[in-house]
């Protein structure tokens, strides 16, 4: 007990001296734990339910588990590989008929090509010949990857996609001009052959490329 004012003081200090190590002693063992529990947490696999659900649905959750879920093609079976030889020998030709990326140059419905315009098509057709004879001869089975990176997700490049979609355009091109003239045989190998290239792009798991 403190029997003075003095002892009573010295008393209270002492007091207030042992509080104080007890509040510092708690902080200490608060802060402790905390770090502990921050550590363990960061050491612990953090639980993405959604991510869950996708895997558990058999698909990829990333850009780099989509590239590997998007399975590669043995080169010998590759039908992509045909086609980016033959977009690689795709010529740009100038003229409004020469634009294939812009349905413009399309005859009205139940209208063949003008005079004009087929002579603008047959040139095109002609300097592209080596093109399109490498469109007609990929095989029309077999499975198609085209050489893109998609653990580069958003960044990833897409090249073939233009080339692929002026293909097309040609190939169907050249079946409006067989139309025209009446040679339906000639017509439906070039419909038919575009209706392949399109499709090399089905397994490819990019919205755009769908």
């Amino acid at each position: 007990r403190c029997l003075s004012d003095w002892s009573s003081d010295v008393c209270s200090s002492d007091l207030e001296t042992a509080r104080r190590k007890r509040l510092a002693g708690i902080g200490l063992v608060v802060a402790l734990l905390l770090g502990i529990w921050v550590l363990a947490s960061l050491l612990t696999p953090h639980r993405d339910l959604f991510v869950e659900a996708v895997h558990k649905r058999g698909y990829p959750a990333s850009a780099a588990e989509l590239d590997a879920w998007y399975l590669s093609v043995p080169p010998a079976e590759n039908v992509a590989l045909f086609y980016t030889n033959a977009f690689a020998l795709l010529t740009n030709s100038s003229g409004p008929i020469t634009n294939f990326l812009n349905k413009s140059w399309l005859p009205p419905v139940g209208q063949g090509l003008s005079i004009e315009d087929r002579s603008e098509l047959k040139a095109v057709l002609a300097e592209n010949q080596e093109s399109l004879r490498l469109l007609y001869s990929a095989p029309a089975t077999g499975r198609s990857r085209y050489p893109i990176h998609l653990q580069d997700g958003p960044a990833t490049l897409l090249p073939h996609l233009a080339k692929l979609k002026r293909g097309v355009s040609l190939l169907s091109a050249e079946g409006l001009l067989y139309a025209t003239d009446g040679n339906a045989e000639k017509a439906t190998r070039a419909f038919l052959a575009a209706g392949r290239l399109a499709d090399s792009l089905s397994e490819e798991p990019i919205v755009i490329s769908q």
